[in-house]
């Protein structure tokens, strides 16, 4: 952003450690879908917009309700999402964009409790993102999903 007119100008230092706080937002992000949802909707901005393959959520109060929705859904699925190949350009010191891939393994009707038979994943996500830092910690303000491959796919 400008500063004064001005382009800000970020030490190694301070690009570093807004890469670090957004890399670990899509950590957080994928462990929250990963255990019940717990803390997923705080990961994003008030005004944050979401967008999934088929739907698009703006703001907190959607992205909740849809949380809310899914762990009905999901509390019978065993699910890990995981990321990889994480880059980050960190724009000034309260904004950032980046891009993420995450293979997710899903099972259906197993419980947690126990370990699920080892399988294909069942899709390759990828993510491009705008990351703002509010309320004290980085938040996702834009976040948009496509899937790369998927086992539900046809050719």
């Amino acid at each position: 952003m400008l500063r004064d007119g001005a382009p800000e100008i970020l030490t190694r230092e301070e690009v570093a450690e807004v890469q670090l706080g957004c890399m670990m937002l899509y950590h957080r992000l994928g462990v929250a879908a990963d255990l019940a949802f717990e803390g997923f909707a705080n990961c994003f901005a008030r005004q944050a917009v979401w967008i999934r393959p088929s739907m698009e959520m703006v703001g907190q109060d959607q992205i909740r309700a849809f949380v809310e929705s899914e762990k009905v859904r999901a509390a019978s699925h065993l699910t890990r999402h995981m990321y990889s190949t994480i880059s980050i350009d960190a724009i000034d010191r309260d904004h950032a964009t980046g891009v993420a891939y995450a293979v997710i393994y899903r099972r259906e009707d197993w419980p947690a409790d126990r370990p699920a038979p080892m399988a294909l994943p069942e899709l390759l996500a990828s993510y491009r993102s705008e990351f703002v830092f509010e309320g004290g910690s980085w938040k996702f303000s834009r976040h948009e999903a496509t899937h790369t491959f998927a086992q539900y796919a046809t050719s």
